[in-house]
């Protein structure tokens, strides 16, 4: 009941510590252990360790987790999207490949439902990006090839299909062979004014701008840098996102326009 209450505060830094004391309180033996039940208060303990960006602690218990959940569940799956995203967030790429490869080698994953499948696509075009402009020391073999339809998520307007946007938009910037980006530059301008209102979308309009203003700036990297550098600044001291867009952050957008920073660097190098 507790969690449940401090889920509609949305107060997670206070729901971790309420399980970190149930468990304490379970190994004491203050605890009756039918009373406990350890799937539901590891899978929320992560999710919340997540989204206080307790990132390494988060891995951590993740980890020790895992093993509560059988792989051939859809809970399996669900924990694994977490776990995933911890290890996104603190920018362990490689440990975050071994996982995708974990979930795609799971004989059940076309089992799960479509809209999962198509979350699990997503995570891997991410990984991708980031991966791709990683040095070459660091860089780890990933699936390359699209193992899901996208037809859900494309609808999310308002959720996912902001991360479709944000990668594609990227993922062009990359291209040398487009001259004109102002198509790009109007699509994230109409994006920006039908969707991303209210405070709880100042992330998510602070980085869009930001790839307004490196289109602006013709994707020079000085220019861009420079310019950008207040913008930045801004999107560093945001709040974090609130629920409606924390789930389609699956890269911190800090990390992502280092990531844009790295492409425009090596556009300006000769071919």
């Amino acid at each position: 009941m507790n969690i449940q209450y401090l889920e509609l505060q949305g107060d997670f830094r206070a729901i971790a510590d309420t399980v970190a004391q149930a468990e304490d309180l379970l190994k004491r033996g203050e605890l009756p252990p039918n009373w406990f039940n350890h799937k539901y208060n590891a899978f929320i303990r992560v999710y919340a360790l997540l989204r206080t960006q307790q990132y390494e602690e988060g891995l951590s218990r993740a980890a020790a987790y895992l093993q509560l959940f059988e792989p051939k569940t859809v809970n399996w799956f669900a924990f694994m999207e977490n776990y995933l995203l911890l290890a996104l967030h603190a920018q362990r790429y490689a440990q975050a490949g071994e996982l995708l490869q974990k979930v795609l080698r799971n004989r059940f994953f076309h089992q799960i439902q479509q809209p999962a499948r198509e979350r699990w696509e997503l995570y891997r075009r991410h990984l991708v990006l980031v991966n791709n402009v990683l040095p070459e020391r660091l860089r780890s073999e990933l699936p390359r090839n699209m193992f899901s339809e996208l037809i859900n998520l494309p609808k999310d307007k308002a959720g996912f299909n902001l991360s479709l946007l944000v990668l594609d938009v990227i993922k062009s910037f990359a291209n040398k062979n487009i001259d004109d980006y102002e198509p790009q530059a109007e699509r994230i301008r109409k994006y920006i004014m039908k969707y991303m209102r209210g405070e709880k979308a100042e992330r998510p309009r602070l980085f869009l701008r930001l790839l307004l203003l490196a289109v602006r700036h013709e994707l020079d990297f000085a220019r861009t840098s420079k310019a950008a550098s207040n913008l930045a600044a801004k999107l560093s001291q945001a709040d974090p996102p609130g629920d409606a867009f924390a789930e389609v952050e699956i890269v911190p957008y800090e990390n992502l326009w280092e990531a844009v920073l790295i492409i425009l660097k090596r556009r300006a190098l000769p071919q």
